[in-house]
């Protein structure tokens, strides 16, 4: 988008130092920012499924022993 010229009224520039406001960054280019960055990454689908995983392990060992 093209800067506007600032409104002059003869002696003052109006708006000559607004900057237009940065559009909010998306969830991909967040992802993006903190990999390249080195921030660990958490898949919180991979996590629950191997504290399923235990959690099912540890019901068939206990029925196993006690039954």
């Amino acid at each position: 988008m093209q800067r506007q010229i600032p409104y002059n009224t003869g002696k003052v520039l109006i708006g000559s130092m607004y900057e237009m406001p940065h559009p909010d960054a998306t969830c991909e280019e967040i992802w993006i920012q903190s990999v390249l960055l080195g921030d660990p990454q958490y898949d919180e689908t991979f996590v629950w499924s191997c504290i399923s995983c235990v959690i099912i392990a540890l019901l068939v060992f206990v029925m196993n022993v006690y039954a």
